[in-house]
C-alpha cells in the first residue's frame, strides 16, 4: 500500500541511505545507481499522497535527506570544477537541484533550512546554508566552462539553480550569502538564445518578483524588499531586460525555423485542419512565452518603456504567427467554398438537368 511504500520502512529511507553510504561498485554501475536514487527521490518528492499517508518529502527530510543531497551537490560541483561535464554528472546535478527546490517549497523544508543556522545569544555569529553558494557556483561554472549547449543543463540545471536562489530570498534573505552583483553577473553570462527557455525565464521572474505572502523565517520583510530592489537595480545597470528580450526573440525565430516549414505546407493534399491545429498550438505557446518575458521586463523596470523597441520587435514576431493562422484559415475557407461550388454544379448537371430535359421532352 501507499502507507507502507512511503512509510519509515518503505523504499525512501533505503534510497537516502544508499546515496549517503555510496556502496562500493564499478564506476559505471555506481553512477547509474546514483541516477536511479535521485530519480526516485525526484518523483517521490512531487507525489501528492492522500491525507492518510505521510508526504514523501516529509519522510525524506526526516531521514536527513537535505544533508545527504547537499553532500551530493558539493561533490558534483567539485567534479564540474575539475572539468567533468559528462552527461551523467549534469543529469545528477539537475535531479539533485530539483529535489532541493521541491523540499524548499514545503514548511518542513524551510524549518530544516533554518536549523542549519546557528545564532549566538549576542546575535553576532551565524552559520549560513551552503545552498546559495551551490546554486550560484552552478551558474558560474556552466557559464565559464561553456556547457550551456547541453540540453539537460538548459532544461533542468539552470532553472532549478535560479529557483533555489529565489526560494532562499522568499524564505530567509540572510541565507543568500552571495552579493546581488554576483547573481547578476552570472545571469549576464548565461543569457543567450540557447538558454532562453520558458522554464529559465520563469525562474528569473520568480527571482525578481516579491512573493504575495513573504515566508520570512529569519530577517524581515524589509530585508527581502531591499535585497530584491538591489537585484533589480543590478539587472538594470547591466541591461539584462534588453538582453533577455533580444535573446527571447532569437529563440522564437529558431523555433519557428525548426518547426514552421514542416507545419505550414498548407497547399498539400493532406488535411489542412491538422496543420492549422499544430500551428495554433505553436501560436499559444509563443504567446505564453512572450507574456513571461514581458512580465520579467515589467517586474524589473515597472513598465516596458526602456526596452519598448526590443519588445516591439518581439511582439511583431509573435503577431506574425497569428497572421499565418489567419491566412491558413482563409485558404481553408476558400478551398471549402470552391469544393462546395463544384459539388453543387455537378449535382445540378448530373441530377437536376436530366430531369428537366425529360419534362421538356414530355411536353413536346
Amino acid at each position: 500500500s501507499l502507507r507502507q511504500a512511503f512509510g519509515p520502512h518503505g523504499f525512501l529511507p533505503e534510497v537516502v541511505e544508499c546515496l549517503h553510504s555510496q556502496p562500493q561498485l564499478p564506476a559505471a554501475a555506481a553512477e547509474q545507481l546514483k541516477i536511479q536514487c535521485l530519480l526516485s527521490l525526484r518523483l517521490a518528492a512531487a507525489w501528492e499522497t492522500p491525507s492518510s499517508v505521510q508526504k514523501p518529502m516529509e519522510l525524506v527530510i526526516q531521514q536527513k535527506g537535505c544533508e545527504v543531497l547537499i553532500q551530493q551537490l558539493e561533490e558534483l560541483i567539485c567534479r564540474l570544477k575539475k572539468g567533468d561535464g559528462s552527461t551523467t554528472v549534469i543529469a545528477q546535478l539537475g535531479l539533485a537541484l530539483e529535489i532541493q527546490q521541491l523540499l524548499l517549497c514545503s514548511d518542513l523544508g524551510l524549518e530544516q533550512l533554518c536549523d542549519t543556522f546557528t545564532k549566538a545569544r549576542s546575535g553576532a555569529t551565524r552559520r549560513e546554508t551552503p545552498l546559495a553558494t551551490i546554486a550560484l557556483e552552478t551558474l558560474e561554472i556552466l557559464a565559464q566552462q561553456n556547457w550551456q549547449a547541453s540540453p539537460v543543463a538548459i532544461s533542468t540545471v539552470l532553472p532549478a539553480a535560479v529557483n533555489i536562489l529565489a526560494l532562499l530570498l522568499n524564505a530567509t534573505p540572510v541565507a543568500l550569502t552571495a552579493s546581488t552583483d554576483q547573481v547578476v553577473r552570472a545571469l549576464c553570462e548565461l543569457i543567450s538564445h540557447e538558454t532562453m527557455t520558458p522554464r529559465f525565464i520563469s525562474a528569473m521572474l520568480r527571482l525578481v518578483r516579491s512573493p504575495p505572502k513573504p515566508r520570512i523565517w529569519l530577517g524581515s520583510v524589509s530585508n527581502a524588499v531591499q535585497i530584491r530592489k538591489k537585484l533589480r537595480q543590478g539587472l538594470i545597470r547591466n541591461k539584462v531586460p534588453s538582453m533577455v528580450a533580444i535573446a527571447a526573440k532569437e529563440k522564437l525565430a529558431a523555433l519557428l525555423q525548426q518547426y514552421g516549414d514542416a507545419l505550414l505546407r498548407l497547399d498539400d493534399a493532406g488535411p489542412v485542419s491538422k496543420a492549422v491545429e499544430k500551428r495554433a498550438s505553436q501560436v499559444i505557446a509563443a504567446g505564453s512565452y512572450y507574456d513571461t518575458v514581458e512580465a520579467f521586463v515589467s517586474e524589473v523596470y515597472g513598465n516596458l518603456g526602456p526596452v519598448e523597441e526590443e519588445m516591439a520587435d518581439f511582439r511583431s514576431a509573435v503577431e506574425d504567427l497569428d497572421d499565418d493562422i489567419s491566412r491558413a484559415e482563409r485558404r481553408r475557407s476558400s478551398t471549402l467554398v470552391s469544393a462546395l461550388s463544384t459539388m453543387r454544379q455537378a449535382i445540378f448537371e448530373n441530377c437536376l438537368m436530366p430531369q428537366t430535359r425529360r419534362r421538356s421532352s414530355r411536353g413536346l
